[in-house]
Parts: structure tokens; sequence; C-alpha cells
């Protein structure tokens, strides 16, 4: 905003972009804008015309074409059943009934009595108020801890833990309903737990390409007729399912959940007493997986087909895909955060790693952070430099061809979820019960992993200071906090839980009302969630409180807010969760400074209706007007524009993790080596031009590189002695001549090749000859 300043024309599209820009203006700066329409002279429409015409033109897509979606699960999970029971259908997107032609429930104020140490205080929006007791709901309603072990991993975690965690609300039950008992009546498909995979696969018949899904189905079979039985069973909703080795894929999870998520998230263990070296054996599996990965995708890819890979479970899938198919458009999306490059260093992989990544030609962040620190990281570990082409398309120089980079976080498909409340009265009378039994109080809500990263025990800490401050909160405001189970650190869990209880029960006994003994300050729910619970909890809360200590993209915050359609509500973020910066009304703190985030609740709490309305609505428009479909839709395209153009030559060159693809232009050719001998032999004059470093001796100049041009001309490496060998005995033959060509200075060549008689020395650049 403060950019806009220094110019002399901004052009908006429409009015509301312009009157939307000038009231963020003014609340972040403090600046009055004064706005004038006058018509354009044609100086300015050319200006705004030849601004308007960089914008890339929308890739051309071939009748044949196809998307498909490569991750470590699929959309839909196969189960297997009792022969004798009877199939169930997949369940219909929600019960048609509902309450009102509303929707809405029913409003409520929140007062605080005066206190001498506190001011007037206003009175909050207006919420839902009623909710059904936990003891009623059946136990279909909570995803079963059972199921979720069976996988071996925290399923609720989405595909990307951390970021869409438990956004679900399974968009993939959204299929129509249909028996989904396999022929022979072993196994049956269930809606995945994930977060965004039902989403693409509910959304998959609305894109302009057939879109198809590649991963693992959830179990693990290895008798052949019943993998054949699975993979009958999910080609007809579009799915190629893969079966890993159970021990080779359990270690792929461990390595993936013990060493990459934890760096990914910038965590480092510095405890001398956990500190374990890296095990080999588990990176072997995970590139053993990974390579299954690719091979079950080449078996269904046609050569113009698309290829989407996602999440760190896969990082060096488009290494593997390139390798047999060089001309592979292949994209791939990262869904946590990438770690800095001082954090990232200290994975030994980490060439490997960048090398996956860099065979893709598209590479998708959340945020910009974290495309910052993956584009530093391919600078000081692999030297390589980006740079902006026409349209602002962000580019990575990697081998002879350009690797794109695009930014832009998932969003939540806000239109689905709101029909979905409107119509399901089990949400709504939920949140009616809820809002009942706290009547007339402020209600603080919150859903994260019971884990450490999520920084449950900060937000209680800071809850009890908020208390201990303001003395009108005493009885008046409380914190709902369901916190759900992770199986990938299940001991972690267990230990946390323990913790979290003991000190919920302690805030709860310091500020226990006399009164009213069955009053809690906390209410404290270790259990997994499911999507009506939430969403009802949503419906009900008037303030989201997040405190992670570290955290992707949480998706929760967003349907908080859509949750509340027109109801006020407001927000309170860690700034260490990537949502802090797609959400421009939150209120982002610092969860280790418990004080102020004591501050961030009472201000909350007393902010005047207008400026909440303004935050609030702001973001409610945000939010409404994109979609996960809209998200998807400009990835493919990107991922098309970024693919390989058709008059470079592509070659392999590397073994192992160090493959890469070379691009070339269509009027290279290679050296035949047989023809340079034969004209050799039958030539009079022959006339030979050499490459310094990199050619005649190893480069150097990147690995040594050091501010200063004297430092970087005073580094490198001369010829060794058997290449002067070489080139004497060219230069000996009075038929040759012989000349070196560098950028180097001309008195570092002489003093390098002073003593082959008769060569001849071309030096920085031309400008010198010897």
């Amino acid at each position: 905003v403060l950019a806009l300043g220094g110019c002399r024309h901004v052009f908006f599209r429409c009015a509301a972009e312009l009157e939307r820009v000038c009231r963020v203006w003014a609340l972040l700066c403090g600046f009055s804008a004064q706005v004038s329409v006058a018509a354009l002279d044609k100086e300015e429409v050319d200006a705004r015309n030849r601004m308007l015409a960089i914008q890339e033109e929308e890739p051309e897509f071939d009748e044949n074409d196809s998307v498909i979606v490569c991750a470590l699960d699929l959309p839909l999970r196969v189960v297997r059943v009792s022969p004798s029971r009877e199939a169930s259908p997949l369940p219909s997107s929600l019960p048609a009934s509902s309450t009102d032609s509303s929707g809405q429930t029913e409003k409520r104020a929140v007062s605080f009595p005066e206190d001498a140490g506190a001011s007037a205080r206003r009175s909050s929006s207006t919420v839902a108020a009623t909710r059904e007791e936990e003891t009623t709901r059946t136990a279909s309603s909570f995803p079963k801890v059972e199921e979720t072990a069976e996988r071996g991993r925290d399923s609720s975690l989405a595909l990307w833990p951390g970021a869409a965690r438990d956004a679900a609300g399974d968009f993939g039950e959204a299929l129509q309903p249909r028996a989904t008992r396999s022929r022979r009546g072993t196994f049956e498909v269930r809606p995945s737990k994930s977060a965004l995979l039902p989403s693409l696969f509910h959304l998959r018949k609305k894109t302009r390409l057939p879109v198809r899904f590649v991963g693992w189905p959830g179990i693990h079979v290895e008798n052949e007729e019943e993998q054949a039985e699975i993979a009958e069973l999910l080609r007809a909703y579009d799915c190629s399912p893969i079966f890993p080795d159970k021990d080779e894929f359990d270690c792929h999870l461990t390595f993936c959940h013990q060493v990459l998520w934890p760096l990914f998230h910038n965590v480092v263990v510095l405890d001398s007493n956990t500190q374990v070296p890296f095990d080999s054996d588990l990176w072997a599996k995970y590139q053993a997986v990974n390579k299954l990965w690719a091979d079950a995708v080449l078996r269904q890819a046609h050569e113009t087909d698309m290829v989407w890979v996602h999440d760190y479970h896969l990082l060096l899938a488009p290494m593997h895909i390139t390798r047999k198919v060089r001309r592979a458009n292949v994209g791939f999306f990262l869904h946590i955060p990438f770690p800095s490059s001082e954090i990232f260093r200290c994975l030994p992989c980490r060439e490997d790693i960048l090398r996956g990544m860099l065979c893709a030609d598209l590479i998708g962040f959340h945020l910009f952070e974290y495309a910052r620190h993956f584009l530093v990281a391919c600078k000081r570990l692999l030297g390589l430099e980006h740079h902006f082409c026409r349209g602002g398309i962000l580019n990575i120089e990697y081998g002879g061809r350009n690797v794109s980079v695009r930014i832009g976080h998932v969003h939540i498909q806000y239109a689905d979820i709101r029909s979905k409340i409107e119509a399901n009265p089990v949400v709504l009378q939920m949140a009616r019960d809820i809002r009942q039994k706290h009547v007339g109080k402020f209600i603080f809500v919150s859903v994260d992993r019971c884990e450490k990263l999520a920084g449950l025990l900060l937000k209680v800490r800071a809850f009890q200071a908020f208390l201990v401050t303001y003395s009108y909160a005493r009885g008046n405001v409380v914190l709902i906090q369901y916190a759900y189970p992770t199986i990938k650190y299940a001991e972690d869990t267990e230990t946390m839980a323990t913790e979290l209880k003991e000190l919920v029960e302690k805030v709860n006994a310091q500020f226990a009302l006399p009164d009213r003994p069955d009053f809690q300050h906390i209410e404290l729910h270790i259990q997994p969630v499911g999507w009506e619970e939430k969403w009802a909890l949503f419906t009900a809360g008037d303030c989201f409180l997040d405190t992670s200590i570290r955290d992707g993209l949480n998706l929760n915050p967003f349907e908080f807010i859509c949750c509340h359609k027109d109801n006020v509500t407001g927000v309170i973020l860690s700034e260490f969760t990537g949502c802090s910066r797609a959400l421009a009304s939150a209120i982002r703190v610092n969860p280790w400074k418990v004080e102020a985030v004591a501050d961030a609740m009472d201000r909350i709490i007393n902010m005047p209706v207008e400026e909440q309305r303004d935050r609030f609505t702001r973001d409610r428009d945000y939010l409404s007007h994109n979609s996960t479909q809209k998200w998807a839709d400009e990835n493919i395209l990107d991922l098309r524009r970024a693919r390989k153009p058709d008059d470079f030559v592509y070659v392999s060159w590397g073994l192992g993790n160090t493959f890469r693809v070379l691009g070339m232009d269509s009027n290279f050719r290679f050296l035949d080596t047989n023809q340079v001998v034969r004209g050799y032999r039958t030539s009079r004059h022959r006339v030979f031009f050499f490459d310094c470093e990199g050619t005649l001796a190893p480069d150097r100049r990147r690995i040594t590189f050091v501010p200063g041009g004297e430092n970087l001309f005073a580094q490198g490496r001369p010829p060794s002695p058997q290449v002067k060998d070489c080139l004497q005995a060219l230069v000996d033959d009075q038929r040759n001549t012989v000349v070196i060509l560098s950028g180097r200075d001309r008195h570092l060549l002489e003093e390098w090749f002073s003593s082959i008689r008769g060569i001849g020395l071309c030096a920085e650049h031309g400008k010198a000859t010897v």
C-alpha cells in the first residue's frame, strides 16, 4: 500500500477495488485518500493497455490432455468389510433438511459488569445459541481412532499436516450415493479424511480437463487378486491405487514425520540426549517409495498429460518421472513451509531434495516467505539464479531450462461450506446448545493438533494471564479448546495431553466461582473432532484463537469466518502461522509473549463494532470470492504455461539423485568424435578453441565465490599436467593453432599456460590476447 503512494497513476479494474484499497490505506497508514475520477488521456490509455497486455495469454490444451494428481493418498480410502454385512453407500453431500430459510441461528448479546479497573464494555457480536449434549451424539459422528491408526499416521492432518488440518468437512462426501461394495464383496470405498484431495475429487468434473488420481488406497494387501479387486473398484472413481510394501512404506512415513516434517517447520533438535545421526536406511526407503509412485504415474500418463505432484512425501517424484519421460509436464506443490537455508542445510540430503524438486516445470508454495527460502537455498547450495520473465513469472535457471515458481495459497469452498451448514440442522442445533450453555459470555474457540508445535500450553497460560489482568473477564469469558490426537507422534501426544489437562485443571481451580461450582473458564476436549462438531463450535464462537509455535497454512480461521457469514466476529492468530499473512483482519500476536496475547484478547472483546465489522467484511469478501476450484484451475494453467518448449532438445545428465534434465536449443548438435577424427587426419590447417574452466579444468568459481572481483579472479584451478601435455602435443604440430578462451585476467592465464610454447590466449572475454 505504501508503494502506491509513490505512483503517479494507479489503474484499477473497477471502482470497488479502488474503494477497498483506499479503506485499507486509511486503516493501515492513517492516510486520507481523495479519489478523483477523470477521463484518461491517450498516453495514459496506452500505458494502461500496455500494462494489461503483459498478462500471459491462456495456454492451449490438447483435447487428449488430462491431469494426473499424484499424492501419497487417494481421495478415497478402501476398507475391508465382512461379506455378511450389507453394503453401505457413500454418503451424500449432507442431509437435505434444514431449520429455517435463513440458516442463521438466534442472536444474543454479551454484557460485562462494571468493575473498578475496567472501562465501559461493549456488547459483543451476536451469535448462535444452543447445542446438543455430546452424549446424545452417535459414535459415527466422530472419526474413529482405530480407523486413523490403520493408516499408520495421522490422517486427520490431511494432505499437509498443519495446513488445512481437519478442514475437509469432507467434500469427498459430496459424492452421489451409490453402492461401494467390490464385486466379490470384500472391500468398500469410503471418503478420505484428508482435506484437499476430497475437494479436488469433488471438483474433478468441473475442470476443463479430465482428472485422475494416483496414490495409496489406505489399506495394505499383498494378494494379487485382492489388489486387482481394489483397482477395479476404484477405477470407476478415476483413481489408480498403489500397493507399496508395508515395511518400506512405514519407513518412508517415519522419515517424513521424524526428519522432514520438523525440519521443514524450522525445528532442529538440539537436545544432546535425543540427537541421532542421519538414518541412511530411512532415506533409501523414502527414495524407493518416490520411485514407486513415479512408476505408477508413468503407467497412467499420456505424452501430453500434466502431472501434479503434492507435498513433502514425494519431493523426489518429479526427478523419477522426468528420468523416463524428459518432456513430461510436471508440477509440484509443497503444502508445508519451506525452511530457511540455515535450517535446510542441516539436512544431509539437501542437494538431492533440491534437484528432485527442480526436475519439475512448476513449483508451488502457499506464501512468498516459503518461496523466498527455497530460492535462497537454491542460490546458496546449488548456485542457481532466479529472475522475472514477461508476465511477472518467477523463474529459476537450471540446466539450460526455466523452472517456474508459483506463489498462491489454497482456499476453502466458501459457498459449499455455507450451504452445508445452512442445510444441516445438526450443526445449527449444536451451535445453539453451545451458546445456551454459555449464555451471555464471550467465547474463544480453537481446534488444534495435540502436539508441541500447536502452542497449546502457551495458549492456556495466555488465557490465565488474561484472567489475572482483566478482572471483568472472570465468569464472563470462556475458552473452548479441541485438541485432536496425532498418530505420528503418539508418545508426544500422550505427554502433551497430560500436561495440558493438568494446566487446564490448575487454571480452572484458580478462577473457580464459589456461587457457580460447575462453571469452567476453559473447556478442554482431547479427542478427534468431526466436521459437524467443528463447524458448530465455530458458529457459536465469538473469536478464533491460535497460538501456534510453527504452522503452515491453517485453514481453520478461514472456516471460522465462513461459519459466521454476516455475524461480525474476530480472529487472533500467531504470527508464526501461514494464514496470518493471508487474513488482513486478524490480530497477530507472538505466542511466546503471553501478556501480549492477553492484551489482544481484551482488544478483540472491546473493539468498536464498526472497526470489527470493517475487518470482518474484508476477509469475508476475500474468502467468498476465492475457492479451491479457482486455485486448482490457476495452478493447472500455470503448469501448462511452464511446460518445456518444443523448440528445445532435452537430454538426461547425471546418475542417481544427481540426475537432471538439460535443455538445449534445437540447433545444438552433439560433437561427433568420429567425424572430428576423420577431419583432423585429412585437414592441412586446424584451429582449436578451448574454454578454460569447465572444459580444460574444473570450474571452481561458484564454490569459491566471495564478494569482490579481485577475490573472484584470484581463485581457481589451472589445468592438470596431463591436460597441459595434450595441449603441448597439439601445439607441436605445425598444422595446428590452439587458442584458450577465458574471462580470466591476462596475467593469470599467462601464469597457468606459460609452460606451453606457441599457445594462444584470449583473456578477459576477448579484451586481451596473447
